[in-house]
């Protein structure tokens, strides 16, 4: 399928009622779904927004970008995500937090981006983020800029292969900030394992494109 056509797709499929916490759920680690009915805004967390961008590739087929996170202090060091982070007071709601961020650790120029809608949110509880994903597309492949204080390298996939079962396995976190032994689901894109919050977001836009043929 060529970008066009899944752009298409796409924008039709965002018309219908989001896939939501069910499909979220899908791709959990063991202790969230504990935790599915509990209310997070009693434990007042910190705002963000992601970006999850799809766009051509060199072959004009759908591309999906995601980051591997620099290591460092910190409950997220090393892992891979969606360009994204914290609601800063002037950002003027947040869709511009998750342009912003993309702008700022990735060079995605927002006159390039269109955004089409937001995506379910989700609480991380290691890091009392609760984390707004919009999904977006460029017309063209965007010239990547990283911030290498946050950004190790930026991962490239194509979207489509998110509904190959071949790509996805559990695995256990021995060193989970809940201090228990967590087990995982993950994707393998590439080398890399994607789980926890980034693995939730995608298993939404999964469940979105295993409509496009329904």
């Amino acid at each position: 399928m060529d970008f066009y056509t899944f752009l298409d797709k796409l924008k039709f499929e965002i018309q219908k009622p989001l896939p939501g916490e069910e499909a979220q759920l899908l791709m959990a680690p063991s202790i969230r779904r504990k935790m599915s009915t509990y209310d997070f805004e009693q434990l007042n967390p910190k705002i963000s927004a992601v970006l999850a961008l799809v766009y051509p590739n060199e072959k004009l087929e759908p591309c999906m970008v995601l980051t591997l996170r620099q290591s460092y202090k910190g409950v997220h060091s090393g892992q891979i995500s969606f360009a994204g982070g914290k609601k800063d007071e002037q950002d003027i709601s947040l869709k511009h937090t998750a342009l912003r961020e993309a702008r700022e650790e990735i060079g995605i120029q927002e006159d390039e981006v269109q955004v089409l809608t937001e995506l379910s949110n989700l609480y991380i509880p290691p890091s009392n983020f609760l984390v707004h994903p919009f999904l977006a597309y460029a017309s063209s492949k965007p010239s990547f800029v990283t911030d290498e204080v946050e950004v190790a390298s930026i991962i490239e996939f194509n979207p489509l292969l998110l509904i190959d079962s071949n790509i996805k396995d559990k695995m256990i976190i021995e060193k989970h900030p809940s201090g228990n032994n967590v087990t995982a689901p993950y994707y393998q894109i590439q080398e890399h394992k994607v789980w926890g919050a980034t693995a939730i977001i995608l298993s939404e836009i999964e469940a979105i494109i295993k409509n496009f043929n329904s």
